[in-house]
Order: structure tokens, then C-alpha cells, then sequence
């Protein structure tokens, strides 16, 4: 059966990428579905979640409910706890069931907001798409409904697209942030420091960075909305280490001849493809990722993986890779004669977010440095 899992575990959802792209924010999440899918995203989906307070509100409908479509009594439930719960706004998202019975997430929005008053995000995740389509819609939706014509520019810089399911940790923001405060006087992170009052002047920045292809569009909608410029990736801002000295370059020869596949994120892959190229001297680099490929930030040779079957499909074309960087689940395809474990939480869950390494600048170049020495 073609994409059938056999040996990987099941990619993180759209709906977890929704909780988690605003587990964050002063928001009661609603996450409507029959049963279970509340695990992954808590569970396995974020190793961020124990850092905020996320006010999260599981629907858990029944067999009869689902069947026979018992909307009302599900509204009320939402309308009662988004009284309860002090929140800023109420964000809908769903599951297969839903989906299966047509759950018309617009006319609950309508009706949710007519009885409380707080502003309603529904989105129709449905858990068949991946991480990466949840917080692309969810960023959309967020812009669409809070973010107003810009008062006066800031020198301001908002960083999208830095979540945990991305390879983002609170280490790897601190050093972009460094970085990014030697020229701005505000650095925002829309997975950390944003709620609804920074998205609404989010038309003031003087720039947009994406971080990951799921902001990419995000960044162009801003750019086209409000003129605002934006940028693709970490690489104008010293991703790779400069060279001490450009006489004695930091790469050995045999480093330069590799083959190396990596496997992940398209833009934070092709940040470390960069600091390959730059630092180490390999120009035989290319990117294969199970979730997006933007054709735009692709090179020749890249690839946009929908299962197991084509993973394996390019070990096969390619032959040996001197290394493979990608999550440790990967190691079982072969395909290396060495292996750099990359953990990515979308791919094996949280088990192993304590591995998760930092990989901005210098930190990025360091590990690098140690993959290749194996």
C-alpha cells in the first residue's frame, strides 16, 4: 500500500500544529473531535507546553453526539468555559470525526461570538495534513483577524515561525535574539513573546523574518498588505560562523568531497546547508523533508517527501551518503556510512526533545563540526 508507515511513527498533525504555534498566547484553544487526539498534542507534540499555561478545551464528543451532529450542546459547553477561562480569544480547530460529519466550524464562529464577547478563530483542520499547514493557516487566520493598518513603522523585527515542532527551543531563540538586537529595538518571536496586542501592530515592523516554510507565506502576505520587508531564513544575520582567518580555511579536504542528505525543515536545513558550504567547504548538499517544499527556497536535487516509500526511493537512486542528518528514526533506512541524529519532535514526539541541539551561529557550526568528525 503506497505511504504506508511501516516503520516511522505518525507525523505530528495539523491540529497539533495549531496548539502548538499558540500554546503560548492568552487564547482557550478548542480542540472538537470524538476522542484521543488531545494525547499527541499534549503528549508528544510539544516539549514546550510545560512552560506556559495553555488554557486548552477538549470537546471529547460522543458516539450519539457525533452521529446525530449535537452542535448546541457543544457551543454552550465552548460559550460556558470561554466565561470561565480569562482569555483574549477563542480558537477553534477540528479532527478527522468532524470532518468525516461535516462540522460547519464558520456557523459555530458566528454563533459563538453572537452570545460572548470574544473575538472566534476557526479553522478546519481535519488531522490529515502535517504540523506545518496547522500553523500556516493559524498564522493567516491570526493576521486576518487582529493585525490593523500600521499607526508608524518601529524599529521593530518579527521572527515566525519558531516553534518546537520546527526545532525551536528557548536556547536557539536567545541567540538569534543577540543577534537580531544589535540592529532593532524589538525583537518579537510570534511562538514566545507575542499575544493579541503584538499581532494587531505586527504592520509596524520594519521587517519580517521566516524561520520556517510554514511562515513563508505569512511573510508575503505581510509584504503585500503593508509593504513591510521581509526576509526568508537566518542567513544575513551570521547563521555560520565567520572565518578567524580566510587564509586557513577551518575544513579539512576529505570534508569538502562529501555527500550529505539533509533531512527536515526546509529552512532550517538550508541554513545549515549554507554554513556546509561556507564553513566546511561541501558543495554536494541537498535537502529532503517530509512536510513542505517551497519550490522558491529549493535547489535542484531537493526533495519533497510524502512517506516511507520515497525516502527510500532516493536511497535507492542516490546510493550511499557519506552522511545523513535527520531524526534518529531514520537511522533503520541505511542509505550512510555515518549518521548525525537531528531530533525532530514533528517526526518521533517529545521522547527525545532533550536532544534537541541549539543550532544558531556559532552553536549551529559546532555541531556541524562534530557530525562530521564521526
Amino acid at each position: 500500500m503506497k505511504n504506508l508507515f511501516k516503520r516511522l511513527s505518525t507525523f505530528a498533525g495539523d491540529y497539533s500544529g495549531v496548539c502548538n504555534a499558540a500554546h503560548h498566547m492568552n487564547c482557550l484553544t478548542v480542540l472538537h473531535g470524538h476522542g484521543g487526539c488531545i494525547g499527541g498534542v499534549s503528549t508528544c507534540d510539544d516539549f514546550e507546553l510545560d512552560e506556559h499555561d495553555m488554557k486548552i478545551f477538549f470537546t471529547k464528543i460522543s458516539e450519539v453526539d457525533a452521529v446525530t451532529g449535537n452542535d448546541n450542546k457543544i457551543i454552550d459547553m465552548i460559550v460556558q468555559a470561554g466565561k470561565d477561562i480569562p482569555c483574549d480569544f477563542i480558537l477553534l480547530c477540528g479532527s478527522p470525526i468532524p470532518m468525516l460529519i461535516g462540522t460547519d466550524y464558520r456557523a459555530w464562529k458566528r454563533l459563538i461570538e453572537k452570545r460572548i464577547d470574544l473575538p472566534v478563530i476557526a479553522l478546519d483542520t481535519k488531522g490529515f495534513d502535517r504540523y506545518d499547514k496547522g500553523e500556516e493557516a493559524l498564522f493567516h487566520a491570526l493576521i486576518d483577524t487582529f493585525t490593523q493598518d500600521p499607526k508608524k513603522k518601529r524599529n521593530r523585527v518579527n521572527v515566525i515561525g519558531d516553534t518546537a515542532l520546527n526545532g525551536w527551543n528557548s536556547e536557539m531563540r536567545e541567540s538569534f535574539r543577540e543577534t537580531l538586537a544589535q540592529e532593532y529595538e524589538e525583537v518579537l518571536f510570534w511562538s514566545k513573546d507575542v499575544q493579541m496586542e503584538e499581532i494587531s501592530s505586527a504592520s509596524e515592523a520594519t521587517l519580517n523574518i521566516a524561520v520556517s516554510v510554514s511562515a513563508v507565506s505569512v511573510v508575503k502576505k505581510l509584504y503585500e498588505r503593508y509593504g513591510t520587508a521581509y526576509q526568508i531564513g537566518m542567513d544575513s544575520y551570521g547563521c555560520v560562523e565567520k572565518q578567524v582567518d580566510d587564509k586557513q580555511p577551518r575544513y579539512r579536504k576529505n570534508d569538502s568531497e562529501k555527500k550529505i542528505l539533509l533531512v527536515g525543515e526546509q529552512v532550517m536545513m538550508n541554513a545549515l546547508r549554507s554554513c556546509l558550504r561556507k564553513d566546511f567547504g561541501v558543495l554536494n548538499v541537498s535537502v529532503a523533508t517530509f512536510f513542505q517544499l517551497d519550490k522558491e527556497i529549493a535547489e535542484d536535487g531537493d526533495h519533497e517527501l510524502y512517506g516511507e516509500d520515497d525516502y527510500e526511493r532516493i536511497l535507492a537512486a542516490e546510493g550511499e551518503y557519506d552522511v545523513i542528518i535527520g531524526d534518529p528514526e531514520l537511522r533503520v533506512f541505511g542509505g550512510y556510512h555515518t549518521f548525525v541524529d537531528l531530533p525532530q519532535i514533528a517526526v518521533s514526539g517529545r521522547v527525545i526533545s532533550d536532544s534537541i541541539p541549539n543550532l544558531y551561529g556559532k552553536y549551529g557550526y559546532e555541531f556541524l563540526k562534530k557530525g562530521l568528525k564521526q
